[in-house]
């Protein structure tokens, strides 16, 4: 009996020993105290208050092919850049905000899970961890810190929720206006329901302004194409410089109040412009999409080419002629890599240095007085992501069908000559011919074609497109000469004044006899030189002309003074336009070359003529009998008629002349008689 108490025993402590252990797996399996339920409401980021306070921004997701893509933006000098691609401006500035301010107040909505093990149902795994490959499952990690480096907000944005499966009390007006996500903080296991204004992007084009050229189509006044070719200079082994071949130039004008196109040189009785291809043209100009850039070289951060193409000059750089011109032909290889190559019309100087571009240049003026010149460079192939950024896979392919074996030839002269040197010389050349081979490998690409092209692009201001030009001085009328013994001319006589005062007894007597006197011969006016007379009218005229002249002056000084105010806001616009592409070369896509490189037989047509009027069978009218076209239509002579107009031919003969007011009228005869002239049968 003992024995089975001992075993009862047993049994009931082996039974509460597994249920305790039950307990405690249980309560070790539970979400901490702080469940999440307690924080639905509360704003995610409570510290984060001020959007201007932020100076980090950065992006995690994981793209199509399951790589993890990181976006970063810094703010430097109160500017937002992108490191990865070189500092470029982050010009999309509603999407900055919006990435901002978004995370600014944001609540947690709803609780929707507090274990880790529901991220992947609710698509926020952390794309930063390597072992989350799930484009569908893993979120956007967006990460805001400030300029210390603290963190400001860290959050992981995960699936959208559609309208059909939120709940009733999720559907107010505030939510409406904004998409519902599953969102978790990334220090935090739980997830929750939140609203959000936002859209995240990992690409380089999502976050500039990816407009290469900010101007309306009505504002284009001229265009220009200069349609050279390139051909390799013999004289440059490296291939860094082209020898250009003028080809066709077009110009075009556009008539602002017509708004019609002419061609410069054309002859108007003859030929005409097409306007659908100018229109063309001017929309592939303006509709150039920026996809890729590259930072020109810099030598400790400054330019040694400006964006007018001008050397900058550098009087304590060019103190060491070897290492600037070391800089210069980095310069020349940096941009011959592009398809851009610097060419001085005079050897050693440096002030004309000049560019040409491997596929051509295209300008165009606005009515703002704006000129802007690009020039068109390689073609360039591909990833997408490389072709942002400038990697080993994406490389320039030369368009120039141009290239022979100069330098093939140049290398051969110099191994003929080599056995003339000394050691030193030949090792000197050795080196110089490393160099050489070194850069060439860098430029020399394969011949093929591509959709993406490289372009470098200036502004430059011309006053006379400004405000309609300059405004034109009035002349000032010149004051007539007055002739030798000019004599003016005399004021005419007035008579006496009279007044109403009676006469005396005297004055009227005087009066009588003055009466019965002879009047006194009149005097005759004495005949004035005709140059004193053509005097008077030119002085006349002079004062009118003053007078005109002084208010045209006034109103020429003010014109002066706007149209020096709108030259400087140009020249003001023109360098922030040059602060913006000179550093940088640009690649663009969809670029039609042949739209841009038109010839002018592409532009012109010959004039219509007139149409001429319809006649289908293209045949003269038939003519039945040649007496037929001559006989004058039949008259429908009323009665009498002949007889009037014998009496109207008499009349003008003057046999008979008319009889003035004459009352009667000849009688009417009976209308039942037979008109004169007329047959029987009512025939002529």
């Amino acid at each position: 009996m003992k024995n089975e108490s001992t075993k009862t025993i047993g049994f009931v402590t082996v039974a509460a020993l597994a249920a305790a252990l039950a307990f405690w797996t249980y309560k070790e399996n539970l979400p901490p105290a702080s469940s999440g339920f307690e924080m639905v409401g509360q704003p995610f980021f409570e510290e984060f208050s001020d959007p201007k306070s932020a100076a980090h921004l950065e992006i995690a997701a994981l793209d199509d092919s399951q790589a993890l893509q990181t976006f970063v933006l810094k703010k430097s000098y109160g500017l937002w850049r992108i490191p990865t691609h070189s500092d470029y401006p982050a010009e999309a500035a509603d999407r900055l905000a919006a990435a901002s301010t978004s995370l600014i107040g944001l609540r947690r909505e709803a609780l929707v899970g507090r274990l880790a093990t529901e991220h992947e149902r609710f698509g926020v795994l952390d794309p930063k961890n390597s072992e989350n490959n799930d484009p569908e499952t893993t979120g956007k990690r967006l990460t805001l810190k400030d300029s210390s480096g603290q963190p400001l907000a860290d959050l992981i944005i995960g699936k959208k929720i559609e309208k059909d499966d939120q709940s009733v009390t999720d559907r107010s007006f505030e939510a409406k206006q904004r998409d519902t996500y599953y969102v978790r903080k990334a220090d935090e296991v739980q997830t929750y329901k939140a609203s959000l204004n936002l859209n995240l992007s990992t690409r380089f084009s999502d976050w500039i302004n990816t407009q290469l050229i900010d101007v309306s189509a009505p504002a284009v006044q001229k265009i220009r194409i200069d349609n050279y070719q390139l051909v390799n200079n013999p004289q440059d082994p490296l291939g860094t410089s082209r020898i250009k071949k003028v080809g066709d130039q077009l110009e075009l004008t556009r008539d602002m109040a017509t708004r019609s196109w002419s061609l410069a040189g054309i002859d108007a009785a003859k030929e005409t412009v097409k306007a659908a291809e100018v229109d063309n043209v001017l929309d592939t100009l303006l509709d150039l999409k920026i996809i890729g850039v590259r930072e020109k070289f810099r030598n400790d951060g400054k330019p040694l080419i400006g964006p007018d193409m001008k050397l900058i000059r550098d009087d304590e750089l060019m103190k060491d002629q070897n290492k600037f011109g070391q800089l210069l032909q980095k310069v020349a290889v940096d941009l011959a890599t592009r398809g851009f190559y610097l060419q001085a019309p005079e050897r050693g100087d440096l002030d004309s240095l000049q560019m040409v571009s491997e596929s051509g240049q295209i300008s165009f003026s606005t009515n703002e007085g704006l000129v802007y010149t690009l020039d068109l460079g390689k073609s360039i192939e591909g990833d997408p992501k490389a072709i942002e950024i400038g990697t080993a896979d994406s490389q320039p392919v030369s368009t120039d069908a141009t290239k022979d074996d100069s330098t093939k030839s140049e290398a051969k002269k110099d191994g003929e000559t080599s056995a003339e040197k000394t050691p030193d010389e030949k090792a000197e050349a050795k080196d110089a011919d490393a160099a050489k081979a070194d850069a060439a490998k860098e430029i020399e690409k394969p011949t093929t074609s591509g959709k993406n092209r490289f372009v470098l692009i200036r502004v430059t201001l011309d006053e006379k497109l400004v405000a309609g030009g300059p405004p034109v001085k009035p002349t000032e009328p010149v004051k007539p000469v007055q002739p030798e013994g000019y004599v003016p001319a005399a004021p005419p006589k007035t008579d006496e004044p009279k007044t109403d005062e009676p006469k005396t007894e005297a004055e009227k007597t005087d009066e009588s006899r003055e009466g019965d006197a002879a009047p006194p011969p009149e005097e005759k006016p004495q005949e004035r030189d005709p140059k004193f007379i053509q005097y008077d009218l030119d002085v006349a005229n002079y004062e009118s002309a003053k007078t005109q002249y002084e208010i045209d002056l006034s109103r020429y000084e003010r014109q002066v003074e706007q149209h020096k105010k709108s030259v400087e806001s140009a020249q003001k616009k023109v360098n922030e336009l040059n602060e913006r592409f000179g550093a940088w070369y640009y690649v663009v896509s969809a670029f039609n070359l042949e739209k841009l490189r038109l010839e002018r037989t592409a532009l012109v047509e010959p004039v219509k003529p007139p149409e001429a009027p319809a006649n289908p069978d293209n045949q003269p009218p038939a003519i039945l009998n040649p007496a037929d076209s001559i006989k004058p239509p039949e008259e429908t002579t009323p009665p009498n008629a002949a007889e009037d107009k014998s009496k109207a031919t008499e009349e003008k003969t003057g046999d008979n002349p008319p009889a003035a007011n004459t009352a009667e009228k000849p009688a009417e005869k009976p209308a039942d008689e037979t008109p004169p002239n007329k047959d029987k049968d009512g025939g002529i």
